[in-house]
C-alpha cells in the first residue's frame, strides 16, 4: 500500500462571508462556472503572491485604501 504524505493532503476550513460578499461570490461562481473552492484558492494564491511581491505592509495599506 502506498504511503500518503500528510503534508500533501488538501485541508478544508470554514470560510465565513457576510451576506453581500456571499452574493457576489456566488454570482461570480455562477457567471464564470468556476466552483467556489477553486475561486477561493485563486484568491488566496493572489494575496500570497502580492505579499511576496510588494510586502505585507504595502498590501495592507493598499487594502485599507480600497476599503474606504
Amino acid at each position: 500500500m502506498p504511503q500518503i504524505n500528510q503534508e500533501e493532503l488538501p485541508i478544508s476550513f470554514p470560510l465565513r462571508l457576510n451576506a453581500e460578499l456571499n452574493r457576489e461570490f456566488t454570482r461570480i461562481s455562477v457567471t464564470t462556472r468556476i466552483n467556489k473552492s477553486k475561486l477561493a484558492r485563486l484568491a488566496i494564491e493572489k494575496i500570497i503572491n502580492e505579499v511576496d511581491s510588494i510586502g505585507i505592509t504595502n498590501l495592507t495599506n493598499k487594502l485599507y485604501e480600497i476599503s474606504k
